[in-house]
């Protein structure tokens, strides 16, 4: 999840959240719940940990920090640029029925006799903590969108929660590039787009070292 600190303390740290609540809705960081906070780039970072002290007003969360800040370098996942199957709907609603939507997609999708959908496939920037794909009408940074990927063709698809982190126009006019990293995806999934990313990486391999025919 994304979030900005607007006020702090000795030993704590205010936040307001990007997302849609309902009024007084505290999900899904209620009182007590403990959190680790990143701030990152270019693969460094700072991190500690905290606890939700309670809500200071609608969108902002006080946490305290009691840890001391630790520094951290990022662990890259691989990534692959690669057509795949993909649709997606962008998160009009709020953090409780968007998450509630993605169980209910995992719910038909696994059920026995499941009618597959099917898929447009687009070139896309995959690894399996997020995607990059361009867009027509850019969302907004911290918006949320189910996505629907098929790796391969009679593959059952992957379904996830993503976020979007970045925005920067795309090569082609018109159209925006969009990061988004991955915020609720079963672990299953998960492994199995990193063994795609991580096979396809050894196919390309392999095809480079090919020596054509003249």
């Amino acid at each position: 999840m994304t979030a900005y600190v607007s006020n702090s303390g000795a030993e704590y740290l205010d936040l307001t959240l990007p997302y849609r609540v309902r009024e007084g809705e505290l999900f899904p960081l209620l009182p007590g719940t403990e959190l680790e906070l990143l701030s990152q780039a270019l693969g460094l970072g700072v991190r500690t940990r905290g606890k939700v002290a309670g809500h200071q007003e609608e969108g902002v969360v006080r946490v305290e920090c009691r840890d001391p800040l630790e520094a951290f370098q990022r662990r890259v996942m691989p990534r692959i640029d690669i057509p795949v199957g993909l649709r997606y709907a962008r998160g009009q609603g709020h953090l409780r029925s968007l998450r509630a939507k993605w169980e209910k997609q995992l719910e038909l999708l696994q059920a026995p006799q499941a009618e597959q959908p099917s898929f447009p496939y687009c070139p896309v920037n995959l690894s399996g903590g997020g995607i990059r794909f361009n867009f027509r009408e850019a969302p907004r940074i911290a918006e949320v969108c189910l996505l629907l990927l098929e790796l391969s063709p009679q593959t059952p698809p992957v379904c996830a929660l993503a976020e979007v982190v970045w925005l920067r126009p795309a090569e082609k006019p018109g159209l925006q590039a969009v990061g988004m990293q991955f915020t609720h995806i079963r672990k299953a999934d998960q492994d199995r787009i990193c063994r795609f990313v991580t096979e396809v990486q050894k196919q390309q391999a392999q095809a480079a070292q090919t020596p054509t025919e003249s």
